[in-house]
């Protein structure tokens, strides 16, 4: 199980052993570029990010979404978005809650309180 995805006192239904390998993700996400016929550039963009962050953190347990997003400001040629797209679905990615908050909440919460208060009723 994954605990960061398990609610308390939840039990695991049935075992199941993970094959997630560095390997198998990479495979996994050439065949989703071919499948749905990615141009070259964003491609070799999203398979060469993937790469660096399974050879840094590895397959084992999910990966923090800030971190993907750090390794893609690193140098030109990398990109965070598809990745963080291909690992939430199987459970291998840690969201990041403020990077997901409503860019209008955001926003508002820089306003003085009064204000904000008011936005946020309204």
């Amino acid at each position: 199980m994954s605990p960061h995805l398990v609610a308390a006192g939840q039990e695991a239904l049935f075992a199941m052993t993970r094959h997630w390998t560095p390997a198998a993700f990479q495979r996994d996400l050439i065949e989703l570029t071919r499948n749905q016929q990615w141009e070259e550039v964003p491609r070799s963009e999203a398979i060469r990010t993937m790469k660096i962050l399974l050879a840094w953190i590895g397959a084992e347990v999910p990966i923090q979404e800030e971190d993907i997003h750090q390794l893609a400001q690193l140098r030109a040629g990398l990109s965070a978005k598809p990745v963080v797209q291909f690992l939430e679905p199987p459970g291998m990615l840690i969201p990041d809650a403020e990077r997901r908050k409503d860019t209008d909440l955001q926003i508002i919460e820089g306003y003085p309180e009064t204000i904000a208060d008011e936005l946020r009723a309204g």
